[in-house]
């Protein structure tokens, strides 16, 4: 039995979770090593993250059919693109209007960007969910940011 081969090509559908993933990384690093001035970059940082993120799904991650990957535990359509591009919409949306807030009360915090993208994280699994295990990954990467 041949196993298809993994290019880079065949991983175009699960860019978004890909580049979250990276994305993460880079914005806790730069909180952690940007000391006080993280107050003024991880906000902005992780807005860019969000827009790059958008027009890489957008440009990338499109679909023409279903696309199962990692034996049927990813599925990418249409509708997967659509929500997960909703996704990072009103996760920006939020974030603008949640760092006013944060501001206020003193508790704007690099841990609440983080946290945000890892609960988007957890959304587009679940959205492109093949399988009742990879739901249950989503499920618990959404409720990591409790």
């Amino acid at each position: 039995m041949n196993a298809p081969t993994l290019t880079l090509a065949s991983l175009a559908p699960a860019l978004p979770e890909i580049y979250l993933t990276a994305a993460i990384c880079l914005v806790l690093l730069v909180d952690v090593f940007a000391g006080a001035a993280a107050r003024r970059v991880t906000p902005t940082l992780t807005l860019l993250v969000l827009a790059v993120g958008a027009a890489l799904t957008l440009a990338f991650a499109r679909t023409a059919t279903t696309v199962h990957l990692f034996s049927g535990m990813y599925v990418s359509d249409a509708l997967a693109i659509l929500l997960k591009l909703a996704g990072f919409l009103f996760v920006a949306v939020g974030l603008l209007y949640s760092r006013a807030y944060l501001e206020m009360r003193g508790i704007l915090r690099g841990e609440y960007y983080v946290l945000a993208l890892t609960a988007l994280l957890g959304m587009f699994v679940m959205v492109s969910a093949g399988s009742l295990l990879t739901l249950s990954v989503g499920v618990e990467l959404l409720a990591l940011s409790l």
